[in-house]
């Protein structure tokens, strides 16, 4: 009776987290009918061509981030993997974030991915990339928030560091794995001695610079987006462009809330205060949220269509 109450309970609560999810995108949808004052005054500021740009700017991202994971998988084993093998391991990840739990894109690739090598080696690849993304996005939206807090260019200068500290962080894990190795049962030493095998800082450059490249991105296309739709200076646009960052970090950190819905937006609002009208940071959030979940099934159905034509 207990297991069928514990599974009961388990359906219940992914049950809740979907509904949460779609809810969520539904409430964006909503918002931006709501504010479609300022949801058309988006749309209306960027225009055709602006519209090209943020298309063109997403397939950019994309690439970089195809590419970055390709690096960092080379890095953890000296293995060369077909781009389409790579954007269907990215497709993977993406949409898995939107099912309950919020892990299952990272189990989804790190299963296909594991067909390539051990699967240690590709967990610790995968610890990495996410490393890599969740660091570079914080601290980029980061110093943009606090350069336009100070209207300071060179504070962004530091930006010029941040793969230096991604690389010394993943060498921290691997440090930490053979620490643990210490304590940790018999029949789990193998596993920690897989993942604390030194991987070659030299090999981790491309990929760090990659990752940063595609956040610094990422967040000019949000700046450019609030600039276009609202016609704001380009310090009030970096501090949007920053609020959007850590309101993301904030998001994947909260790995309950599938896809971090409603979290990185409640962030965004609140760190928009000051710089936008709260009815424009609103509506903003919920063309971005739209936006980006186009992106993510996009990328799936690009990745889909590789698999299919290398199948032919």
């Amino acid at each position: 009776m207990t297991m069928y109450r514990r599974a009961l309970i388990s359906a219940i609560r992914r049950a809740l987290l979907l509904a949460l999810l779609w809810g969520g995108l539904l409430l964006c949808g909503f918002m931006v009918k709501r504010h479609w004052v300022q949801s058309s005054a988006l749309f209306a500021g960027l225009g055709l061509w602006g519209g090209i740009t943020v298309v063109l700017a997403c397939t950019l991202i994309w690439s970089l981030a195809v590419a970055s994971w390709q690096r960092v998988i080379f890095a953890h084993g000296r293995m060369e993997v077909a781009w389409g093998a790579a954007a269907r391991h990215l497709a993977l990840l993406l949409v898995g974030k939107y099912l309950p739990g919020g892990i299952w894109g990272f189990a989804a690739r790190l299963a296909d991915s594991a067909s390539l090598r051990p699967m240690t080696g590709m967990l610790a690849a995968g610890l990495t990339e996410q490393w890599f993304s969740i660091l570079m996005i914080a601290l980029i939206g980061g110093v943009a928030l606090l350069s336009a807090e100070w209207h300071s260019f060179a504070v962004l200068m530091s930006a010029a560091l941040f793969p230096l500290f991604a690389i010394q962080g993943v060498a921290l894990m691997h440090r930490v794995a053979r620490f643990a190795g210490r304590f940790v049962p018999s029949r789990f030493l193998g596993v920690c001695k897989k993942m604390s095998i030194d991987v070659d800082p030299g090999k981790l450059w491309c990929p760090a610079l990659l990752t940063m490249i595609q956040m610094v991105i990422t967040l000019a296309m949000v700046g450019y987006v609030a600039h276009s739709a609202y016609a704001l200076n380009w310090w009030s646009a970096l501090a949007v462009a920053g609020s959007y960052g850590l309101g993301v970090t904030i998001g994947m950190a909260v790995i309950f809330m599938p896809g971090g819905i409603l979290v990185r937006e409640m962030v965004f609002v609140v760190l928009c205060k000051g710089w936008i009208p709260q009815a424009e940071a609103i509506a903003l959030a919920g063309c971005l949220r739209l936006i980006f979940t186009g992106f993510d099934f996009a990328a799936a159905l690009a990745a889909g269509a590789m698999q299919v034509r290398r199948r032919r």
